[in-house]
């Protein structure tokens, strides 16, 4: 029977086609008759008057073409008013077995708005950082221009100022723009403020293709003006009447000419919040900009390989500039610019991980359908056995899930509304400085969700609705009914569907568990200090008053000296290279003075601080060997004071005092005056295989405008800072205050990324393995319902609960035990993606393989024990009675 349809429908169209041949030439013959009994009339005889009458009539062949396809469009118009008004039926019928059964469709709805929504937030994030074009004119044109050097695959983002403008005034291939950012300090405001400003050349707004908002760009000729981002528009008032004032940044008067759009993002993540013109000189305001970054629009005919050769072919005519190791330059599309290749495997990650969800999310929604087919057999028997179309009530129960998924996706963008600023307040600021537009629900994703909710609904109803109808096919009334029947439609796809259902549970939890686990062990790590007792106190003094190291030694150290005597303080420093963010860290070779290391034997990060005397009592460290630094000593005899880790590594147990070591080849040697205890200054999460630190002093007749004070205390940290900022407000009222709290803010950030990832996975993991052991109790109260027949002759016969109980439970652990195996495996493939953002953690850690397994296969073990112990419950002379 299901091979008839096809060539029934091949035959009805054909029966259309010579319906319409048909009625044209009757309609043409009508024409004719009529035409040649008028001329008859008018005294023609008959033969001349019929070919007088098709000569008038006209081109037979065409005016039969022309009816043909007026036909045609009829039927057509009548077949869509047939499809849309059996669509209007099925609708009708899919609402109203809703309202037949609303909690069984609440949870089928609740159920697909979860993995929807879900999805869709992710989804909304991932558009917004790596699949949203850039919103420039032309995007395809803009490209990133960065330093290079072909002997070791290196680059920089950022180019000498001289090297810049020259490369800029000979390319006449790339039309080239290049900006700078520094923080500077406004001072007219009601409190001091640091602002992000870029300096950037007069044509960069005209290559970006972008105009202001309000009021106008940068444009050549233009000085010491000023233009705002939105952001920064807003947060000082969104008051139109700013443009044309003058603001005071640095001590120099700005102009205020325009405010961007809100939607602009500059293209670099290093980019300031106000952008402010920097002529030939590279000067904005106070600043120099000693390098700058490059972007550039290709003119048209010319793509990236051309610009490159060109580019090559440029600089190969360019001297190389001393002390600059980069003097080639790297064209990249601008688009590929804006996320690193570790956010977009993390991004796509979570991307992936979410969509796993949603696939359980469709198998839990298919397994509630399979079970509520019991319920329906009788119903769509008799509309079989009445003439009802196979098609026909595919379509009528595809429809209905179609709806549901349509409420699950009206739902879950209802979530995404409810839950997108936690999401987006939780993701790593490192991440939001990708995105070229704000994260948003907007067009796109209302495109995506209609998209994914057709698409679940029709994968989530074809199964059900397809086998329900051929096992129905023999029209048998109690075909699904039967013990036989459901066993084999258990057999054949309900067991398959546990077996997946498990098996994507195990992987997402296996994810989750290596992710908390390693997040577990960057928490537990001992930094060396308490970074609830000790304060950091960031400042960056203004280029103007503060214009050459007199001035800004004065300030440190007067500052020192009224920090030092504020209660609960137990020392004071100021330094470059408080944890964990400001550290210089490069990789490195070490090589002791006696050839005990082997230069490239032990590649690594080396943490690197400037430091005072008090920088160690700040932090409550112990000397281990040696001494620390004194006011006397100065960076030029080239003294340092290393951890005990390194100490260690490069000696041994023998005594590291007086020995010397380099760092990569470098000719002058290091003399080690005193080991401390290990300093965690990497951060809690910094992943080479040792975390080595040393110390150099500070030069102390030198100090720059950025400086970190490090405060030690007694533990009242609040106190403490309150004071330490009225101290720096007495000495300077219109100096702002970077940063300043207790450090354990600053390190708790450096793990932020670690604790995202963590709890997004752990979320749907913990999702995922809810709908699975939803999905595994459904399947088999369905598979329970198909057996009663066989467990009542079984119990009238005298078997043991425990014995059915028993049976039931072993056939469902037997398939949870599969699908655990089959998503291990699948784990332990795809583990080593995870590989890059763990920390102290094996991708095949066997503790979390055991926890996961033991987790699944007691949530389906739970899942299995209910409807099993229901089976007990059964009456076996009345369900014998109804056989």
């Amino acid at each position: 029977m299901r091979f008839r349809e096809p060539f029934e429908r091949i035959l009805a169209r054909r029966r259309i086609k010579a319906k319409i041949e048909k009625e044209i030439r009757e309609e043409i013959e009508m024409h004719i008759a009529e035409r040649t009994e008028w001329l008859v009339e008018q005294g023609a005889d008959m033969k001349s008057a019929r070919k007088r009458a098709e000569a008038l009539f006209g081109n037979q062949s065409t005016i039969a073409g022309d009816c043909r396809q007026m036909g045609y469009e009829r039927e057509g118009r009548m077949n869509n008013a047939r499809f849309l008004g059996s669509l209007v039926q099925d609708v009708r019928y899919a609402l109203r077995s809703f309202r037949r059964q609303p909690g069984f469709h609440i949870a089928l709805v609740a159920t697909l708005a979860l993995g929807i929504g879900a999805n869709v937030s992710v989804f909304s994030v991932v558009d917004a950082l790596l699949l949203r074009p850039l919103a420039f004119s032309h995007p395809e044109q803009l490209i990133s221009i960065r330093s290079y050097n072909p002997e070791n695959g290196n680059s920089s983002q950022e180019t000498p100022f001289v090297r810049a403008v020259e490369f800029a005034a000979n390319s006449d291939f790339v039309d080239i723009g290049f900006s700078s950012t520094r923080s500077v300090v406004r001072t007219d405001g009601a409190a001091p403020q640091h602002v992000g400003v870029t300096g950037v050349s007069d044509n960069l707004f005209n290559i970006l293709g972008v105009n202001a908002a309000i009021g106008r760009s940068i444009v050549p000729g233009d000085d010491h003006v000023v233009v705002l981002s939105d952001q920064l528009f807003r947060r000082w008032g969104s008051d139109t009447a700013l443009l044309g004032t003058d603001i005071v940044l640095d001590d120099e008067l700005f102009t205020v000419i325009g405010v961007m759009p809100s939607w602009f993002r500059y293209p670099s993540p290093r980019s300031g919040r106000a952008w402010v013109p920097m002529g030939a000189a590279g000067r904005f305001g106070t600043t120099v900009a000693r390098g700058a970054q490059l972007i550039g629009r290709m003119t048209d005919g010319i793509n990236e390989e051309v610009a490159q050769q060109q580019t090559d072919a440029l600089v190969a005519g360019m001297e190389d500039l001393p002390q600059f190791d980069y003097n080639a330059f790297q064209i990249t599309p601008l688009e590929e610019s804006r996320a690193n290749g570790d956010l977009s495997k993390a991004l796509w990650t979570v991307l992936g991980a979410v969509s796993i969800m949603l696939f359980v999310a469709i198998i839990n929604a298919v397994n509630l359908l399979l079970a509520r087919s019991v319920t329906r057999t009788r119903e769509l028997a008799i509309r079989l056995s009445v003439g009802g179309s196979k098609t026909r009530i595919i379509r009528q129960l595809s429809t209905e899930t179609i709806l549901q998924s349509a409420m699950g996706g009206i739902l879950g963008v209802a979530l995404v509304w409810l839950s997108l600023d936690v999401l987006v307040a939780m993701l790593p600021s490192e991440i939001l400085l990708t995105a070229v537009r704000d994260i948003t629900v907007d067009g796109r994703t209302y495109l995506y969700t209609f998209g994914l909710s057709v698409g679940v609904g029709l994968l989530a109803g074809l199964l059900p609705s397809i086998t329900i109808v051929r096992a129905l096919g023999t029209g048998n009334l109690g075909a699904m009914g039967s013990s036989r029947t459901g066993t084999g439609f258990w057999k054949k796809w309900g067991q398959p569907l546990v077996i997946t259902e498990v098996a994507m549970s195990v992987l997402l939890l296996f994810a989750a568990g290596l992710l908390g686990k390693s997040f577990l062990n960057i928490v537990n790590v001992d930094p060396g200090f308490d970074p609830d007792k000790v304060i950091v106190a960031s400042l960056q003094l203004s280029g103007s008053r503060y214009d050459d190291d007199s001035a800004r030694l004065s300030f440190f150290q007067e500052l020192k000296s009224h920090i030092s005597g504020l209660p609960g303080v137990t020392g004071v420093s100021r330094a470059l290279g408080a944890p964990p963010g400001s550290n210089f860290r490069f990789p490195v070779a070490l090589e002791t003075e006696d050839g005990g290391l082997i230069p490239g034997e032990m590649p690594n990060v080396l943490n690197f601080a400037q430091v005072d005397s008090e920088y160690f009592d700040a932090f409550g460290s112990k000397v281990v060997a040696g001494r620390l630094f004194s006011n006397s000593d100065v960076p030029s005899e080239r003294s340092t004071v290393i951890d005990l880790d390194l100490a260690t590594k490069l000696w041994g147990d023998e005594s590291p005092i007086g020995r010397r070591f380099r760092v990569n080849d470098e000719t002058s040697w290091v003399t080690v005056i005193g080991v401390i205890e290990e300093l965690q200054l990497g951060g809690l999460d910094w992943r080479a295989s040792a975390d080595f630190s040393m110390f150099s002093p500070i030069n102390p007749a030198r100090s720059p405008r950025f400086m970190q004070i490090l405060i030690g205390t007694d533990g009242n940290t609040n106190a403490v800072a309150e004071t330490s900022r009225k101290a720096i407000s007495e000495i300077d009222p219109l100096q702002p205050i970077w940063q300043l709290g207790p450090l354990s803010v600053p390190m708790g950030q450096a793990i932020h990324r670690n604790k995202f990832y963590g709890i997004v996975m752990t979320v749907f993991a913990a999702v995922a393995l809810g709908l699975t052991g939803i999905g595994v109790f459904g399947l088999l109260a369905f598979a329970v319902a198909q057996q009663r027949r066989d467990l009542s002759v079984r119990m009238a016969l005298g078997a043991r609960a425990r014995t059915l109980v028993a049976g039931i439970v072993t056939r469902g652990l037997a398939l949870a035990v599969v699908g655990c195996v089959l998503g291990l495996a699948v784990s332990l493939t795809f583990s080593k993606i995870l590989a890059g953002f763990l920390f102290e953690t094996r991708p095949t850690d066997l503790s979390v393989l055991a926890g996961v397994s033991f987790l699944v296969l007691t949530t389906s073990g739970l899942a299995c024990f209910i409807p099993a112990r229901r089976a007990l419950r059964i009456d076996p002379a009345r369900v014998l009675m109804e056989e």
